[in-house]
């Protein structure tokens, strides 16, 4: 910790707080290492599965938050123990992705023996209890780590996790209502620019939620996207999504035209019409992609953050 501070430009003094720090940010990387060795091939399987995409998107809505805030960036590179508190949290927000990818697919195993026969669960790799196990340590972790920065924090973070269980678990599964379920979507990308607001110290009074309100349609419709690579499992099953409702050449289709309002909405929220020429370059991208016969998620998903607006 203190070749750390120093390297930063802070003077090192020794403090409770300072070590807390230091253990926080590097306890999950010896986690890793230890999973990896204890359990090899469970851990080189939930890598394959974990949507390191999807967390990108979070990261970057985090980060949308921290520029809406208007705060200066420096601050957190000359006061070390801000930067420390920004991975520590970042931490906490993968802790709990893990989580909700975790119960995602225990709630998915019947779909997933259609749509996703090579995840874990499907191909006997791990068992539904260790499974269950490695999701409830995950949420802990992350419960303790956002509460280490700031309970509030915490407390968004938990709405997440709390949205994406309706979304996922029974009684509700809010995925099989195919509007509502992506309104989902939208409102936990909406508390992942909150956590990036509050963390720069933007006062939450000051929020700009008409621009949210404006944010929350856009994503909404765009959410669909997600729902393409599941058609097969969500039709055997009677999930009612946009693809399984107009089939798939339809949806890609409509969907595309969901990015373009999405766009619009999104420079219009934030204040970018002037930037109307990249909206339609970008929806015109994201139309080959999603019409294209080898259809794949991952570019699709990268245009789907908008911080790069920005």
């Amino acid at each position: 910790m203190k070749f750390l501070v120093e390297m930063m430009g802070g003077e090192y003094r020794y403090s409770t707080a300072l070590m807390l720090d230091g253990y926080l940010m590097f306890l999950p990387l010896v986690l890793m290492i230890l999973l990896h060795l204890q359990a090899p091939g469970i851990f080189a399987s939930s890598c394959r599965e974990f949507s390191f995409l999807r967390l990108l998107h979070y990261y970057l809505m985090i980060a949308l938050g921290m520029v809406i805030a208007q705060r200066p960036f420096h601050l957190l590179f000359e006061q070390p123990t801000n930067f420390f508190s920004l991975i520590i949290l970042l931490w906490g927000v993968l802790m709990a992705a893990v989580a909700v990818t975790v119960m995602n697919n225990i709630s998915d195993v019947e779909l997933d023996r259609i749509s996703n026969p090579h995840r874990m669960l499907v191909s006997g790799v791990i068992s539904r209890g260790h499974y269950a196990v490695i999701g409830g340590c995950a949420i802990f972790l992350s419960v303790v780590y956002t509460w280490a920065v700031h309970y509030t924090l915490m407390f968004f973070l938990m709405i997440i996790v709390g949205l994406y269980a309706i979304y996922s678990l029974e009684p509700l599964r809010l995925k099989r209502l195919f509007l509502l379920s992506k309104a989902v979507i939208a409102a936990n990308s909406i508390m992942a620019i909150i956590i990036g607001y509050t963390f720069m110290g933007g006062p939450l009074v000051r929020m700009p939620f008409s621009m949210f309100a404006l944010f929350f349609i856009g994503m909404t419709l765009a959410g669909n996207v997600v729902d393409i690579k599941d058609y097969e499992g969500d039709k055997a099953h009677g999930i009612i999504t946009l693809p399984v409702l107009l089939g798939v050449e339809k949806a890609k289709a409509l969907t595309a035209l969901f990015f373009l309002i999405n766009n619009f909405l999104f420079l219009y929220a934030f204040d970018l019409v002037k930037y109307w020429y990249l909206a339609l370059a970008v929806s015109g991208a994201e139309a080959f992609l999603l019409l294209r016969k080898r259809y794949s998620e991952k570019p699709i998903f990268w245009s789907l953050n908008p911080v790069p607006w920005c």
